[in-house]
């Protein structure tokens, strides 16, 4: 399963990464400010382009 976690450089999104890292049948994306602005519409074409299962 592949599982988008935005704010991944943050206090909770370290943690998600670091959980969801270590279950091998996650597939985990580390999405940081540079990568994706929420705010910017434009941004979000990245999570069509990466098709996660779970934000």
């Amino acid at each position: 399963m592949k599982v988008a976690i935005i704010g991944a450089h943050g206090q909770l999104g370290t943690d998600l990464v670091k959980v969801f890292g270590e279950d091998p049948s996650f597939e985990v994306i580390p999405l940081t400010h540079k990568d994706l602005d929420v705010t910017v519409p434009e941004t979000l074409k990245v999570l069509k382009e990466l098709k996660p299962d779970v934000i």
